[in-house]
């Protein structure tokens, strides 16, 4: 039902908000949702525009090398007038996105700018995509904007020089502002390296002249439109650096050619056995870890960090592990119930999609059926329930 009233948003409940208050940032006021099936009005939070972490993150273990190259990049972007480019890639779990986090901590304390899209499978046909909500986002506009707000924040934000071509916005997100004489008389080749140049201008405009890092989160999905525009940001604005996070894909031709160009890439292999100890040490919060565990953890998640720290969070749940003071250890458990420490990768996961209660179990498989990456109202509209 939120899903439904979010326009666009992040809305969330009570309880997500009673939760995460402290972690990241929300608008001040909760809104009242008249929904389907609820007899009186629920309060609801909307996540602000721009998401900011306010918890404490510690450093990401086993990753020591990669924070350094990724901050060395960063100190060179912010010196260089010239576009920098680093290709964060490995499989999901493997700790891109929490690289991605300890940089926006960094470039924060530089005092540079982050800024975040996101690409999907859902939308990779559709041009420029990828960028949709950040220029948006540069522009002041929301989804839940009318036309004409939105026309009145797009002239209120763009610098006047640029309001006679704004019209050509329209391939991006409906602006409210239709074609006039001169974005008319643009056609072909000619209209699409129009558009390019005005969304370069609109982020160059908006960026102010502060070093960026501009981060691209599911890269494997970008669109062609994406692709080309971030090419030309590179060359474009300077004081940047694009990080573009991907897992691995069958077409890496335009990452191979930016790497040709000078792009830095940065493969994330699994956790050697001293990542994994430190990953299990900062989980339980204790210094010393012993080599029984250690082993049987590596030999289940074989270095995977998502897999890693979910193991170790079970075998704490069901008893396999133990805390002795300052060392965590195997318990007898682990010996004597097998469905405490599960044998494999496969089954630890269908150990953890058993947990769920059945309307949870049902709502995860109807999501499963549209994607890894899927959009909530897509799953709203099939789910076979009325409370789902």
């Amino acid at each position: 039902r939120l899903a439904w009233a979010s326009a666009g948003g992040v809305l969330v409940d009570e309880a997500v908000f009673a939760a995460t208050r402290n972690e990241v940032a929300y608008r001040d006021a909760p809104v009242e949702l008249t929904l389907k099936g609820q007899p009186q009005a629920v309060p609801a939070w909307t996540l602000a525009a721009r998401v900011e972490y306010r918890g404490r993150l510690g450093a990401i273990a086993g990753r020591a090398a990669e924070v350094a190259m990724l901050r060395r990049l960063w100190a060179e972007a912010s010196q260089d007038c010239r576009g920098n480019c680093v290709i964060v890639e490995g499989e999901s779990g493997t700790g891109k996105t929490s690289l991605s986090v300890e940089l926006w901590r960094h470039v924060e304390t530089t005092d540079g700018t982050f800024r975040v899209a996101t690409a999907t499978a859902v939308d990779r046909e559709t041009p420029f995509s990828a960028l949709r909500r950040l220029v948006m986002d540069v522009l002041g506009i929301s989804s839940a904007m009318t036309l004409d707000e939105r026309r009145a924040a797009v002239l209120a934000n763009l610098p006047a020089t640029l309001h006679p071509l704004a019209p050509l916005l329209d391939a991006v997100f409906p602006s409210g502002l239709g074609d006039n004489e001169q974005t008319a008389d643009i056609q072909g080749q000619a209209r699409t390296e129009a558009i390019e140049d005005l969304l370069i201008d609109t982020l160059h405009h908006a960026f102010g002249g502060r070093a960026v890092c501009l981060c691209i989160d599911d890269a494997q999905w970008l669109d062609l439109a994406s692709i080309r525009l971030l090419s030309r940001l590179l060359d474009r604005v300077s004081h940047l650096l694009l990080v573009i996070l991907t897992q691995p894909s069958a077409d890496q031709r335009w990452m191979d050619d930016l790497v040709n160009e000078g792009a830095h890439r940065l493969r994330l292999p699994p956790l050697d056995r001293g990542g994994v100890i430190e990953l299990i040490r900062r989980r339980l919060g204790v210094p010393e870890v012993d080599e029984a565990l250690v082993a049987q953890v590596l030999q289940i998640a074989q270095g995977h960090p998502f897999f890693t720290a979910e193991l170790v969070s079970s075998m704490e749940t069901k008893g396999a592990l133990r805390i002795d003071g300052t060392r965590a250890r195997l318990s007898e458990v682990a010996a004597t119930d097998p469905v405490a420490l599960p044998e494999t990768l496969h089954g630890m996961i269908l150990q953890r999609l058993d947990r769920p209660e059945p309307e949870q179990q049902l709502t995860a498989r109807v999501a499963a059926v549209v994607g890894e990456v899927f959009p909530t109202r897509i799953v709203c509209d099939i789910h076979p329930t009325e409370t789902g």
